[in-house]
């Protein structure tokens, strides 16, 4: 198999930019985005926790398919299966088992560039029986083509926690922030005293750029501390309320 160059992209989560996180589980792709060559297989791996307190039976679909001639793809879960299967789940049929609360399993999705270049798009979405109606969305690109400067500009490929705008601002304002991999994010918001007056973001999430929206009607003027931490980052800013 030939070395495959990664990327990093925002995912394209349906339910929202935030999104990753159903009732019962999580959803965490370590990449969305892969540029490789003709004849490579290029992997996605998506770990799936059961954040509930019991056992849970996932589902995965594929849901949206774009492949240039002579591409195609197949889903993994515990065992891998043919290209024609859509939608796999962890049950006996499909070679699998329920997650057990707290278990994080990997699943993958594979898309194998056989000829021609081209850039495939697939979509997924995962949920469980127990709620089949909250599912998690996401958009996965695969391609052989070059990429350019513009291209690369909308991908996260370093972690970064921008200053608030605006700055001073009454009583709202948003803070910009950018994942480079997936990973537990949090985000939050400190007096000057180093006393927490805020989570904005608490969660697992995949790379990407995201904005985060904080309102400060129910506190005082004066400077404020927010602090963003994800794997092994940490940044923090400052910003001024002015009432």
């Amino acid at each position: 198999m030939k070395t495959i160059k990664y990327v990093l992209a925002a995912a394209v989560v349906v339910f929202g930019l935030m999104g990753v996180k159903a009732q019962e589980i999580t959803f965490v792709p370590q990449d969305t985005l892969i540029v490789g060559n003709i004849g490579d297989e290029m992997i996605f791996n998506i770990d799936i926790t059961n954040v509930s307190g019991v056992k849970q039976t996932v589902f995965i679909v594929r849901i949206e398919t774009s492949m240039p001639p002579d591409w195609y793809s197949a889903l993994c879960f515990d065992v891998c299966f043919l290209s024609s299967v859509d939608s796999i789940a962890t049950t006996p049929d499909f070679g699998s088992s329920p997650l057990d609360p707290g278990e994080t399993r990997e699943m993958s999705l594979h898309v194998y560039a056989e000829n021609n270049d081209g850039t495939a798009n697939v979509q997924l979405q995962a949920g469980t029986f127990n709620n089949p109606g909250d599912r998690i969305t996401v958009d996965f690109t695969a391609t052989t083509l070059a990429l350019s400067v513009n291209d690369l500009e909308n991908f996260p490929l370093e972690y970064n926690l921008a200053q608030n705008y605006p700055n001073p601002f009454n009583p709202s304002t948003k803070i910009e922030y950018r994942v480079k991999e997936a990973g537990f994010v949090s985000l939050e918001v400190f007096n000057i005293l180093g006393a927490k007056v805020a989570t904005l973001v608490n969660e697992n999430l995949p790379a990407g750029n995201y904005v985060a929206d904080f309102t400060a009607a129910d506190l005082a003027s004066g400077v404020y501390i927010y602090k963003l931490s994800v794997n092994n980052f940490a940044q923090t800013r400052k910003m001024i309320l002015e009432k």
